[in-house]
């Protein structure tokens, strides 16, 4: 999870529903650029939790361009939503996806509530 991400309520949801959610400030990479948090979770075999949807929308199109795959960014927008509907959404993203298929997606967490 991102800086933009750091909410403890989604975060501990998630854990105790099995997820392994690891933080900027578990990884010691408070403050780090947007491309280096990208770069880091994909050598270390992450998928990247974000509201920055903006942002890591044009990082996403810009290593497509360049024939890049990254671990896989999941965005929250809207970027309220109640804590039970992103558990859940997440659950169904898990399902849908493995680790192999969601490397190089951008994955619009809305697209999975409901």
């Amino acid at each position: 999870m991102d800086e933009d991400s750091l909410h403890a309520p989604v975060i501990d949801a998630l854990r105790r529903s099995g997820f392994d959610c690891t933080t900027v400030i578990d990884a010691g990479r408070k403050s780090a650029p947007d491309p280096s948090q990208l770069e880091y979770s994909t050598r270390v075999s992450r998928v990247l939790f974000t509201r920055n949807v903006g942002d890591f929308s044009a990082l996403h199109r810009e290593w497509s361009a360049r024939g890049r795959t990254h671990g896989g960014i999941i965005v929250l927008s809207p970027q309220r939503m109640p804590v039970g509907e992103i558990e859940r959404a997440m659950r169904r993203i898990a399902i849908t996806f493995d680790a192999s298929s969601i490397r190089g997606q951008l994955v619009h967490l809305r697209n999975f509530v409901g």
